[in-house]
């Protein structure tokens, strides 16, 4: 469903898979401009992003399972009203293959979650996530990460979201607010909230990682399950 946007903003999805194909992953963020309508993607800030990310993913201190894959990043403009146009859509595929190159392989609903943050501490746009496919770092018996991986891993995670920053025209890495937003009670659908506060953009100039695994029930709908019996 569409969600009202303060300006036209790029979502960027990075797809991917898992076991060789049984599950399929994505992730992403948003990129723009805190004041004014964000350039469209190209073709080279596609490539530019992909091969960033790629960079990242393949990186041994990034403990990226070889069981994950990217396969393709995906720039979609988005207006104002939330709705994004095929004509205004860019895809850039690996054009080698793309896989993690160490760590344990954990069940592909087993996600870091990387929190992006705004300048203000609270609010609308202080704070977003987007979610790590793949990442095998073993855990102590406390049942949290090693806090030696846990670096490696943010340090790769800054590096791409800086190199994506560095990148050609006024597309920054930003949190791309919908506002306060309420429920229709008769349809289900979102929308703004009277006398609440609108959508708005803020830059991410920071990122922080937990050392506690989230979960993402999704990402293994697909993993078809097979049961082992035995009489007693």
């Amino acid at each position: 469903m569409a969600l009202p946007l303060a300006y036209r903003s790029t979502r960027v999805t990075i797809n991917g898979s898992f076991g060789g194909g049984v599950e399929e992953w994505s992730t992403g963020f948003w990129m723009g401009a805190e004041n004014e309508d964000a350039a469209l993607p190209d073709q080279a800030l596609a490539d530019g992003i992909r091969d960033a990310w790629r960079t990242f993913f393949t990186n041994n201190n990034s403990w990226i399972s070889p069981a994950f894959r990217t396969l393709e990043v995906k720039l979609s403009s988005h207006g104002t009203d939330g709705r994004s146009d095929a004509n205004d859509t860019i895809y850039s595929v690996m054009t080698t293959e793309c896989k993690g190159t160490i760590g344990s392989t954990f069940p592909p609903q087993v996600s870091l979650a990387v929190t992006l943050m705004g300048a203000q501490a609270r609010g609308i746009g202080s704070k977003g996530r987007m979610y790590l496919p793949g990442v095998g770092a073993g855990i102590s018996e406390q049942g949290k990460i090693n806090g030696g991986a846990l670096g490696t891993v943010a340090e790769g995670i800054q590096g791409f979201l800086t190199a994506v920053n560095a990148l050609p025209a006024n597309n920054v890495v930003i949190l791309a607010s919908h506002g306060q937003l309420t429920k229709d009670p008769v349809d289900g659908s979102w929308g703004p909230k009277i006398g609440g506060l609108g959508p708005v953009n803020k830059q991410v100039v920071g990122i922080k990682l937990g050392d506690v695994y989230d979960t993402q029930r999704r990402r293994r709908n697909g993993l078809n399950e097979t049961y082992l019996s035995r009489s007693l």
